[in-house]
């Protein structure tokens, strides 16, 4: 992030952060790397409850 992009990007996660945020609808090109984040968690939560 360029320096002159860091206060709007500071407003934005704050905005993020709101209790009154609702996500919205993914774009077409989010989908695989949705799926991907998904995959990535449950690797981690199997592994992580193995003894």
């Amino acid at each position: 992030v360029l320096e002159e992009d860091a206060d709007i990007c500071e407003v934005n996660q704050n905005g993020l952060r709101s209790r009154r945020h609702k996500a919205g609808v993914l774009m077409p090109e989010e989908y695989d790397l949705h799926r991907f984040h998904n995959w990535v968690r449950e690797q981690h939560t199997t592994l992580s409850s193995k003894p």
